[in-house]
């Protein structure tokens, strides 16, 4: 005569779903994700989860968006299925999941269509660079990569002859002056 264990209360079948949603926030926290899948049911187990609890948090865990469905005699054993292959010690890193695709698709918002008055601030914002340019190459860059031309060297000639002639006038002039200056000296001495 076997007999069946008895079926467990509602109230302990609400503290276990507790452990297995712990177990599944434990699972899909950042910091623990690199960790191997041994250390994190050795974890698990040391909490006092089943097997059939951890098998259920490892489930949920891979499938994070999906709602939890009430689990049917199938999915059981399929879980005891899987169970025996991730016990075993994986001394390699999981292969990393591709980001969850996205439920729904924004488009971007349309271009806003241009009339007159933005190709008018464009034509003149870009005739305002232009001219700036323009005035910058002309005064600045121009002057030092041309050489000048032949009247503006003829116009420096004629300035450089006239400051010459003035240069030479004042020492002709100081020159008279030091020597009156030097006879009046020797005429009171």
């Amino acid at each position: 005569m076997s007999q069946t264990p008895p079926p467990p209360s509602a109230a302990a079948v609400e503290i276990r779903k507790d452990l297995v949603d712990n177990a599944v926030e434990f699972l899909l926290d950042k910091s623990i994700s690199s960790s191997p899948l041994t250390k994190k049911i050795e974890f698990m187990e040391s909490k006092g989860l089943t097997q059939e609890e951890i098998q259920q948090a490892l489930l949920r865990s891979q499938q994070p968006h999906q709602q939890p469905q009430p689990e049917s005699h199938t999915q059981v054993q399929q879980q005891q299925q899987v169970l025996p292959t991730r016990q075993q010690p994986q001394h390699t890193q999981q292969p990393l999941r591709p980001p969850p695709v996205p439920e729904y698709y924004y488009n971007a918002p349309p271009i806003p269509e241009r009339d007159w008055k933005d190709y008018f601030i464009m034509a003149t914002a870009t005739a305002g660079v232009s001219y700036g340019l323009y005035q910058i190459v002309k005064r600045y860059i121009l002057p030092k990569i041309l050489p000048p031309s032949k009247q503006q060297i003829e116009k420096d000639k004629e300035s450089i002859d006239n400051e010459f002639t003035r240069v030479e006038a004042l020492l002709e002039r100081f020159e008279e002056e030091q020597i009156r200056f030097f006879n009046k000296q020797n005429d009171k001495s």
